[in-house]
């Protein structure tokens, strides 16, 4: 996939390319508590949403750390926001198209219960070191929107060399920004995290497999949102 993306496919003339795995300098399996929550819900309705806010308000409640939720979209946010206003609830921070990264960080930084709900910016180059982040929350699979001129062009290019897409394409670019996404957990050797990933379709769709087994760590799968916070509550030692 490397190499055809970045054309070293094409210009290599002798095709004899070589290619090495390096083990990453962190102990994945012990540092993450990796979840994949199955919700039972259509992952573009309202339950969905409200399935969600409820565990992130778990959370809250019964480990009162940070909490960092990665969405793919702003109507997601928006989702969350408008949901939100039925509860009580202080410093829950919602990107926008408007908005500032470095002063919503900053906000989150400054308070230690807050909950930070961001999209495209956020799964990368943002660092929150120990304490920072312990709670991460991956709401939906980041596969690339193909209404996009660049997106939709690379489609048309692998169906035209008659591949699909999907599985040699936008499944292998999804796992990169997911990776990416789990990465603003671990920064450090020393650093510990919780998890968890809520989009259903990681267990009821054929390419969830593909998905699942690329982690860095090993995925618990599991319906039970209490489940979940009992087992986060321990592993962080709350």
């Amino acid at each position: 996939f490397f190499a055809q993306e970045s054309g070293l496919d094409s210009i290599m003339t002798d095709k004899n390319l070589s290619f090495k795995s390096f083990a990453s300098p962190f102990f994945y399996n012990d540092q993450i508590k990796l979840f994949l929550y199955n919700s039972h819900e259509d992952i573009v309705s309202n339950n969905f949403i409200i399935k969600i806010s409820k565990l992130i308000l778990d959370f809250r409640k019964k480990i009162n750390k940070r909490i960092l939720i990665l969405c793919t979209s702003f109507k997601q946010i928006n989702d969350f926001k408008n949901n939100f206003k039925n509860y009580n609830e202080s410093n829950i921070l919602y990107q926008s198209t408007t908005s500032s990264r470095e002063n919503l960080l900053k906000q989150y930084i400054d308070n230690d219960n807050s909950i930070l709900f961001g999209t495209n910016s956020f799964w990368e180059g943002i660092d929150l070191p120990n304490d920072l982040l312990e709670l991460l929350l991956i709401l939906k699979v980041p596969f690339e929107n193909p209404n996009n001129p660049i997106v939709s062009a690379k489609i048309d290019f692998f169906e035209q060399i008659g591949q699909d897409a999907f599985y040699e394409y936008q499944i292998p670019q999804a796992i990169l920004k997911l990776k990416q996404g789990i990465g603003r957990l671990i920064r450090s050797d020393e650093d510990l995290g919780v998890c968890i990933i809520t989009d259903p379709r990681l267990v009821n769709k054929k390419y969830g497999k593909d998905i699942i087994d690329s982690l860095p760590s090993e995925a618990h799968i599991t319906s039970d949102d209490n489940l979940i916070v009992n087992k986060a509550e321990t592993f962080l030692k709350v």
